[in-house]
């Protein structure tokens, strides 16, 4: 079954989660984060 796409609404609040299999590390160095933070910021911009 597929599933229902999501609405977004501008200015509403969303829950983001980023987590690895298994719950397992999704970022092996510091810069892979940093990266990751930075393409979350310019998503909300």
């Amino acid at each position: 079954m597929e599933r229902k796409k999501l609405e977004w609404y501008p200015g509403d609040v969303y829950h983001v989660t980023a987590r690895g299999n298994r719950r397992n590390d999704i970022f092996k160095e510091e810069i892979d984060f940093k990266f990751y933070l930075k393409c979350m910021e310019e998503a909300l911009s």
